[in-house]
């Protein structure tokens, strides 16, 4: 029988947590180039995935965060930094606004949703912590207001 849809997704996620965790170790470990190879491998695993199934959408953004992480340790600028941070907080308002427009009734949208919405306030965090980081830079906004 061949693998359906939810065996596709449910590998991709396995990949990219496989190669999220590998990354972690080498972070620990001080390795941070070997930790910054291993997320740009899960990003690979991730991109394009993520309008197959919300749940890819939440661990692609999952990994844009952990990347900036790495790319912080590693003294990357602040705009590669927030550059991923910014992705997957545009990835989880999409993901939140599918699940707001969802049946109330379907336990596997609240999943999704509560997940993307705890990531969402990672996110913020993430992107506070980068502003404080480089707070001696000017700050230029967006027509919209968003941070450029």
């Amino acid at each position: 029988e061949a693998p359906g849809p939810q065996d596709d997704t449910a590998a991709v996620i396995a990949t990219i947590s496989q190669l999220t965790a590998a990354a972690m170790v080498q972070l620990r470990r001080g390795n941070v180039g070997k930790a910054v190879r291993q997320m740009d491998k899960a990003m690979r695993a991730s991109r394009g995935k993520e309008q197959a199934h919300p749940a890819l959408a939440v661990e692609g953004a999952r990994v844009r965060l952990n990347l900036a992480s790495v790319l912080s340790a590693d003294g990357r600028g602040f705009e590669e930094v927030v550059q991923p941070i910014k992705e997957a907080q545009n990835e989880l308002a999409n993901v939140i606004a599918w699940a707001e427009e969802c049946e109330d009734d379907d336990p596997g949208v609240g999943m999704i949703a509560e997940e993307a919405r705890a990531l969402q306030c990672a996110a913020l965090m993430a992107e506070g912590i980068a502003l404080e980081q480089n707070r001696d830079a000017p700050l230029v906004f967006r027509k919209n207001g968003s941070l450029q």
